[in-house]
C-alpha cells in the first residue's frame, strides 16, 4: 500500500480519490504514531503515482481524494506525537491524461506559541506589576527569551507568580549594567512537556516607576542577548510576542466637594453650607449626590481641627482628605485644634435604638476622641417621621431623619415619631464620626398598627353632641360619615375633608349635619375614611 522515502526518512502514504479545494481523507497506510490533521491546496486528480525524493518532508502516494478542506493524514512512520496545522507546498507533474507525477507536502506545525506581555500603569515611586502570558502552549519543553524595557522610566524589582514547573528565580538573568534586560531560560525537568491553559500566567516582573508623570514604557520581548525560542517535543516552534506597556501616572489630586474655592482649605461658610444642603437633601454642586454623611462629619472634622487638608491617594473618599499645616502666615477661623494627618476612629461611638409603640429613641454616645458628628435613619416608603427632637429634620427626598451635624462629643439623646400604613417596617441607620460610620444597634423593627381607630368618644350634655378622636397621618384627607340604618349601606358626608398632621384628630358631632344628637334622633353609626 506505500512506499517509504528512504533517501529523507520520513513516512509516505497512498491517498484516495481528490478533488482541489474539497474534503480529503488520507488514510493511514502504516502502523506508525498517531494521526496528523491539515489541509491540502492544490490540483484534482484520479491515479496512483509514485513517492517524492527531496526537499526532506513527508511524501505520499495519491490514489484519489479531495483537497482544501480538514483531512486526517495518518503517520506512516515512527514520529513523535500528533501535530495540528495545514499542509501545503504541493508540487506535481501532468502526464498526458492530467496525472499528478508527484506530491510534496511539508506537515507544517500548529501556529505555535504567544507570549504575551501584560500592561499596567502606577503612580511615580510606586510599584507596578506586568504578568507574562501564554497562549498555544502545548507540551513545551524548552523557552528561552530576553524582557525589555526603558530603564529610565522602570526599575527593575523582582520575578514572581511563577506558572511552570520548576520555574524560579534561578531561572532568570539581570545585570545591573544593563538595567533595562531580563534574561530567562526554562528547560521542562520531567521533560514529558508542558501544557498550559490559554492566558495563563507563565511569570510576573515586578518593577518600580521611576520616571515622571505621564512618561510610558514598553515591555517587549526581545532576541538581545537571549534569542527567543520555544520547542515543543524538542522541536522549534514559531513563537509569537506581544508586547506590554507600563504608564506611569499619578490619579489627579481631588479636591474636597465641601471646598467650593478648591484652595485645599475648609471654612466656616462651606462646612454650614454643605451641612445644610445635606440635611435638606439638597443637590450639591460637587458630587456625590445626596451628600454621604459621612463626607459632611469628614468636612466638618477639617474644619474643626485646622482648615486646611491634603489628599491622600491610598485612602478612599472620605477619609482620603487628611490634615495639613496652613500655610505660614496664615490664619484660620477654625474651632482650634492641631493639624495633621489622623485618618479618624469612632472608638467607641455607638448609636443605640429603642422603640415603644409609634415613638423611636436613639441613643447616641461619641467617643471622647470625635470631633464632629451626626446621625441618620433610614425609613420606608410607607413611614413619614413627624415629632423631630434635637433639631433633626426629615429628608422626604430621600426617606431620612436626620441630625447634626453636632460640632462637640456630647451624648445626645434623639427620638422621632412614625405614621404610615399599618404593618411590620424594618429599621436602619448610622451615626458618622469624623467621616467614619457606624451601624446604629438595637431595635430593628417596628409595627405600626391601623390608624383608622376611634381612640376614644365622649357623650357631653344633651344636645351637646358626641365628641371623639382618631390617628392622622401627614398626607392624607380624612372624611367623618354616619348612617342610622347599616343595612342600607347608604352613608352621609358629616366632616371633611380634614387634613392629617400626624396627629390625633378630634372631631364633634353637633348635630348640625346629621340632623340634631338628641335622644328622639334615633341610633346614628359613624365611620372615619381615608383618601387616598
Amino acid at each position: 500500500m506505500a512506499d517509504r522515502n528512504r533517501s529523507a526518512g520520513f513516512p509516505t502514504c497512498r491517498i484516495a480519490d481528490f478533488q482541489i479545494g474539497e474534503p480529503v481523507n488520507l488514510a493511514q497506510v502504516g502502523g506508525f504514531g498517531n494521526p496528523r490533521y491539515g489541509r491540502l491546496g492544490g490540483l484534482r486528480y484520479s491515479g496512483a503515482v509514485g513517492p517524492s525524493r527531496s526537499a526532506g518532508f513527508p511524501t505520499c502516494r495519491i490514489a484519489d481524494f479531495q483537497i482544501g478542506e480538514p483531512v486526517n493524514v495518518a503517520q506512516a512512520g515512527g514520529f513523535g506525537n500528533p501535530r495540528y496545522g495545514r499542509l501545503g507546498g504541493l508540487r506535481y507533474l501532468l502526464g498526458a491524461a492530467l496525472m499528478l507525477a508527484a506530491v510534496w507536502f511539508p506537515v507544517l506545525l500548529r501556529a505555535g506559541v504567544t507570549l504575551e506581555v501584560g500592561s499596567a500603569t502606577a503612580p511615580p515611586g510606586a510599584n507596578a506589576t506586568v504578568p507574562v502570558t501564554v497562549s498555544g502552549f502545548s507540551s513545551v519543553t524548552t523557552f528561552q527569551f530576553t524582557l525589555t524595557w526603558d530603564a529610565n522610566a522602570l526599575q527593575y524589582a523582582s520575578v514572581a507568580d511563577f506558572g511552570a514547573r520548576g520555574l524560579g528565580a534561578e531561572n532568570f538573568g539581570f545585570k545591573p549594567s544593563a538595567p533595562g534586560a531580563l534574561t530567562v531560560s526554562w528547560d521542562d525537568p520531567d521533560a514529558s512537556g508542558l501544557t498550559m491553559s490559554d492566558g495563563s500566567t507563565l511569570f510576573s516582573v515586578n518593577f518600580t516607576a521611576v520616571g515622571t508623570n505621564g512618561q510610558q514604557s514598553s515591555v517587549s520581548l526581545s532576541s538581545d542577548p537571549t534569542p527567543i525560542e520555544v520547542s515543543e517535543d524538542l522541536n522549534v516552534v514559531s513563537a509569537t510576542p506581544v508586547s506590554g506597556t507600563v504608564d506611569i501616572s499619578a490619579p489627579p489630586v481631588q479636591v474636597c466637594p465641601a471646598d467650593t474655592d478648591t484652595n485645599f482649605r475648609i471654612v466656616i461658610s462651606e462646612v454650614t453650607a454643605y451641612g445644610a444642603a445635606w440635611k435638606r437633601g439638597d443637590t450639591w454642586p460637587n458630587p456625590p449626590n445626596p451628600i454621604p454623611i459621612s463626607y459632611v462629619t469628614r468636612v466638618g472634622y477639617l474644619w474643626k481641627n485646622g482648615e486646611c487638608y491634603g489628599y491622600d491617594q491610598s485612602q478612599s473618599p472620605p477619609l482620603c482628605w487628611v490634615l495639613q499645616p496652613c500655610p505660614s502666615g496664615a490664619g484660620t477661623q477654625s474651632g482650634g485644634g492641631t493639624a495633621g494627618v489622623r485618618l479618624a476612629d469612632a472608638g467607641s461611638s455607638s448609636v443605640v435604638r429603642s422603640v415603644q409603640g409609634v415613638t423611636v429613641s436613639l441613643e447616641a454616645t461619641p467617643d471622647k476622641s470625635v470631633s464632629v458628628y451626626a446621625v441618620e435613619e433610614d425609613l420606608p416608603a410607607e413611614l413619614t417621621a413627624h415629632s423631630i427632637t434635637e433639631g433633626g429634620s426629615w429628608d422626604a427626598a430621600n426617606r431620612k431623619v436626620k441630625w447634626g451635624p453636632f460640632f462637640d462629643n456630647a451624648a445626645r439623646a434623639l427620638s422621632y415619631s412614625l405614621s404610615g400604613i399599618a404593618g411590620v417596617y424594618p429599621l436602619s441607620g448610622v451615626g458618622s464620626y469624623d467621616g467614619v460610620n457606624l451601624a446604629t444597634t438595637g431595635a430593628a423593627r417596628i409595627e405600626l398598627e391601623p390608624t383608622l381607630r376611634v381612640g376614644g368618644f365622649a357623650i357631653g350634655p344633651a344636645g351637646q353632641g358626641l365628641t371623639f378622636t382618631f390617628a392622622t397621618e401627614v398626607g392624607r384627607q380624612y372624611y367623618i360619615e354616619c348612617t342610622d340604618n347599616l343595612s342600607r349601606g347608604q352613608w352621609q358626608v358629616a366632616a371633611g375633608p380634614l387634613e392629617g398632621t400626624g396627629q390625633p384628630t378630634q372631631w364633634t358631632d353637633d348635630g348640625s349635619k346629621t340632623g340634631g344628637v338628641s335622644p328622639q334622633s334615633g341610633p346614628r353609626f359613624y365611620r372615619v375614611r381615608s383618601s387616598p
